[in-house]
């Protein structure tokens, strides 16, 4: 089970699915200044701080600008008036100073009518536009608020599905840094390696760009180029110190990158164009490439039969520099900082090799959430993280067996529970996922708790049911201009489930918080004198005004096994009664560990619900003494009584000062 105190692994892992805030026109007199303000800020910090699907920007404008009334709604629609579907062209990059020089064909679609200017995100300085015949074309800069935006007006309106191409010519050094909930880089430039979120030189679209591209990149001689793309031929460059590599991406996304780098390259098959992984020249055992490559292919199979064929044509991951901040999971390419790509590599320290597994299947599940089945909901950044996250710990427990799973939810839940403070915990899908500025907590809900709730509509439906509706979402989205949101998520498993998960989205997706039940035990003499038992069930949230309608399991351990009782807890004070086979040992609540949820004994000290504080009781606290939140194995969270995140000499106080009472005490 991993350590997640520390949280180095999973908050470096940042792929999102969606932009934090609205993009939309600017300098509009229309409008009034905070809703301008709140537009023209959120294009380029997400676009830096989230380089994946761009679709639904369109839908947060027109939701703002209702707020302002329904007569604006077409004015924002020329900013989504066309779709980039290919780039060519040439670039240089210096790997050193982070100048970037590029000539780049776009050839874009139009879509919708009406329009008579279409807009471009150049995040590099445009110097000149011409069109497909190498003719001059007008154009228009605007960067109000920070924004890069290039504008082109026409004389006579465009026609729905028109194709169009310009050529622009570019040059400057790009702004790398991020924001948001974590401090990213999709950029840096250093002699020995360089990476580049393409779309610092590739004019974007707005909207989604499903496109391909073919680029001839300039680089220092000598250095290797791993990309989205492939590597098609290496040129001589017009002077010594440089080299021409020929890039082509072949294959549609909706995402492209680079990185360039003094690498060695080093390879195993797997499928038509196999898996490279690029290492920096003399920087790590030897000995770590084989196994990396072994388990990215592993996990790749794993994935494959999981959730459907691996469609992208090749995989690369090569080592970045630490000055990311994070890992990226780009399609058919991995960013992997130093920092992160050598964890157990004989540095010291508490990694073990299994914590830079888990890092990679992180990565590599974003190939299909949200690579190759892109979702477009950009209130549900879980659906890429919380999903790539769970995928992960699918392979983990693989490979380590069941109990690394059981582990790591309930770390994730615990770390939920205790560090994520009502006023700041939001919906996994919700306007406030897009709105967080702590990391801590953005990690906690969208990666761990994300992770967590699609384990528990895993468990809710089943195993078999999950996997088919993924597997069927799989085969209408990947690989196609097509996309998801959580709304059509839920109906592709209420489909193959047969019932109506709406209960479920509707307290765990969209909600906030988690029951807290205090139980109660106590046994009753039944019909003939047959055991039987009345659990008392007094339901509770962590936020005041939630009221979770679940159906709990019930376990009744006994000493001649162990009976399930599935009941609805839908009142705050409920009482359950249940005959038994046998003598009663005790009752475990939720003993599957389905959803998030605190159980805390209506006796203090009867930690194990056997309705009495006695010797197992006193065995528990004194094992669990000293155990604290996130730091120790010892740590049972039944057992911090007063809730301060360790078991200390009040809570271990509390169990024997109740030694030898019983539930019939304290209940009514």
């Amino acid at each position: 089970m991993r350590l997640l105190a520390a949280t180095l692994l999973a908050a470096a892992c940042l792929v999102s699915a969606a932009p934090p805030a609205v993009a939309g026109g600017l300098g509009d007199p229309g409008l009034d200044d905070d809703l301008v303000r709140e537009v023209a800020q959120g294009v380029l910090r997400w676009r830096t701080e989230h380089p994946r699907p761009r679709e639904r920007v369109r839908e947060a404008v027109a939701a703002a600008l209702r707020r302002q009334g329904e007569p604006k709604a077409a004015w924002f629609d020329e900013y989504y008036a066309q779709r980039g579907q290919h780039f060519s062209g040439e670039v240089a990059i210096d790997t050193f100073t982070g100048l970037i020089t590029a000539t780049i064909r776009t050839d874009v679609t139009i879509t919708g009518k009406g329009h008579k200017r279409i807009y471009f995100l150049t995040l590099l300085p445009v110097t000149g536009v011409k069109d497909a015949d190498g003719n001059d074309v007008p154009f228009e800069v605007t960067t109000d608020q920070g924004v890069p935006l290039t504008r082109i007006s026409f004389e006579s309106h465009l026609t729905d599905g028109e194709k169009r191409s310009f050529v622009f010519a570019m040059s400057g050094q790009p702004d790398c840094n991020g924001g948001g909930p974590f401090n990213v880089s999709v950029c840096a430039f250093t002699e020995n390696v360089a990476f580049v979120a393409m779309m610092m030189f590739l004019p974007s679209s707005l909207a989604q760009d499903y496109a391909t591209y073919d680029v001839r990149l300039t680089v220092p001689a000598g250095l290797e180029v791993a990309s989205t793309g492939r590597t098609v031929e290496r040129l001589p460059g017009l002077d010594a110190g440089h080299e021409i590599h020929h890039l082509v991406q072949d294959f549609p996304t909706d995402a492209h990158s680079l990185a360039v780098g003094k690498y060695d390259v080093s390879s195993v098959p797997f499928g038509a164009g196999g898996i490279r992984l690029y290492t920096v020249k003399g920087g790590g055992p030897g000995t770590l490439v084989p196994e990396v490559l072994t388990s990215v292919r592993d996990i790749l199979d794993f994935y494959s039969t999981a959730f459907g064929a691996f469609l992208f044509p090749k995989m690369d991951a090569c080592e970045i520099t630490n000055d990311a901040g994070a890992a990226f999971g780009w399609p058919a390419l991995l960013w992997i900082p130093d920092g992160m790509f050598y964890f157990g590599a004989g540095g010291g320290g508490p990694w073990h090799e299994s914590q830079r597994t888990a890092l990679f299947a992180h990565e590599l599940g974003h190939q299909w959430f949200p690579d190759m089945m892109k979702n477009n909901d950009h209130y549900g950044a879980w659906l890429s993280e919380g999903f790539a996250e769970y995928a992960s710990i699918l392979f983990m427990a693989s490979v380590e067996g069941e109990d690394y799973a059981t582990g790591t939810f309930d770390q994730y839940g615990l770390m939920y529970q205790y560090y994520v403070p009502w006023q700041l915990d939001y919906g996994l899908t919700s306007k406030e996922s897009v709105q967080v500025e702590d990391g801590w907590v953005y990690q906690l809900v969208t990666y761990f708790k994300g992770a967590t709730v699609a384990n528990t509509i895993a468990k809710v439906v089943g195993m078999p049911v999950f996997l088919k509706a993924i597997k069927k979402l799989y085969a209408d989205v990947a690989g196609k201009d097509a996309y998801y949101d959580t709304k059509r998520l839920q109906e592709y498993l209420e489909e193959a489930h047969g019932k109506p998960l709406q209960w479920l989205f509707d307290q765990w997706v969209y909600g906030t918080g988690y029951p807290t039940y205090t139980v109660g035990v106590k046994r009753v003499a039944g019909e003939g004198g047959k055991p039987r038992v009345a659990v008392r069930v007094q339901r509770a949230s962590s936020v005041a005004d939630r009221k979770f309608t679940m159906p709990v399991k019930f376990q009744l351990v006994t000493d001649t096994g162990d009976e399930d009782h599935v009941e609805t807890v839908d009142q705050d004070d409920m009482t359950f009664t249940f005959d038994l086979p046998g003598r009663l040992a005790r009752v475990r609540l939720d003993p599957d560990r389905t959803f998030i949820r605190r159980v805390v004994p209506e006796l203090a000290g009867d930690a194990d619900l056997s309705g009495e504080v006695d010797g197992i009781d006193v065995l528990y606290a004194v094992w669990a003494r000293d155990g604290s939140i996130g730091q120790s194995p010892n740590f049972i969270p039944w057992l911090d009584f007063n809730r301060n995140g360790m078991i200390d000499a009040t809570d271990v106080g509390a169990v024997l000062d109740n030694f030898g009472r019983r539930s019939d005490e304290v209940q009514p």
